[in-house]
């Protein structure tokens, strides 16, 4: 897993700061568990062979977010601070873990949240 992050100043002015922040995440291939086994019964109800069943691989992965932001801007005794901001901006769409349900015949994955985005207004006073 690689993390990479910058967070830069563009420009300060009378009404405030305007600032940039850039985040972005790779993650390689990855098993959530080593091994699924399961022992099968004989129908005389006999203990059977074990059976192994393959780890389930999550997706190796690139996730990008962002914000871009005025702050610093003042209002009466406080700071306000209006900012732009996005995550998964590539829309990546990525397992977050997953399970082999062996002999029932199921595999599940849980996906992370597609690409979402808003506007943020604080105020600190």
């Amino acid at each position: 897993q690689l993390n990479f992050t910058a967070d830069y100043v563009f420009a300060r002015t009378s009404i405030g700061e305007l600032t940039g922040f850039l985040s972005v995440n790779w993650q390689d291939e990855w098993y959530p568990n080593s091994i699924w086994s399961q022992v099968y019964s004989t129908p005389s109800g006999a203990p059977g062979q074990p059976v192994v069943h393959p780890s389930l691989a999550m997706d190796a992965r690139t996730l990008v977010s962002g914000r871009l932001s005025l702050q610093e801007i003042q209002v009466g005794d406080g700071t306000m601070r209006v900012s732009l901001w996005g995550e998964n901006l590539t829309d990546e769409d990525y397992p977050k873990s997953g399970i082999n349900f062996g002999g029932l015949s199921i595999i599940t994955e849980s996906y992370g949240a597609p690409r979402t985005w808003g506007l943020e207004l604080a105020y600190e006073y």
